[in-house]
């Protein structure tokens, strides 16, 4: 890896720091639009090729035992999509069923992850903030970021 980007805002900056004067955007059907209005606002032919399409679950069985008895219970959160699946009224209740004991009458007894910005704000949005909240959110998007954000959680809990 050459270069690395938090955000898409950070790398349309540096491609136009760097004077590119076009590029090609790899995506799936939910992109965001904040990548091709910055390049289109600063004159960068921006060429979409639209790699995959999402497509969410209608109902997502969470398996008996998914939960241990007395562990911490975390979901953790790839996409903004993965959000909105898992916010859905029978997806939320079997996830929160599979939950051992009394813990599940709580409120929001599972933690949330998000790996990035975009998911972070997805899952404090107004209308799935009753639902979930975040514990942490990842840095990088990557399993070092996701590792690294969990252990930097628990270090400060302790």
């Amino acid at each position: 890896i050459l270069w690395f980007y938090r955000s898409a805002q950070e790398l349309g900056r540096f491609l136009i720091e760097k004077g590119i004067a076009s590029v090609t955007f790899l995506c799936g059907d939910k992109r965001r639009d904040t990548l091709p209005n910055l390049l289109s606002e600063n004159q960068i032919a921006c060429e979409e090729i639209r790699l995959y399409e999402s497509v969410e679950e209608e109902t997502v069985i969470v398996p008996d035992g998914f939960f241990e008895e007395n562990a911490d219970r975390w979901c953790v959160f790839f996409s903004p999509s993965g959000v909105r699946c898992m916010s859905r009224e029978n997806n939320y209740k079997n996830l929160m069923e599979s939950i051992p004991g009394d813990i599940k009458q709580s409120r929001l007894p599972v933690k949330c992850m998000a790996i990035g910005k975009t998911t972070a704000g997805e899952i404090s949005a107004e209308k799935h903030k009753h639902l979930w909240k975040i514990g942490t959110t990842a840095l990088k998007p990557s399993p070092q970021g996701v590792y690294d954000a969990l252990s930097s959680y628990y270090r400060s809990c302790s």
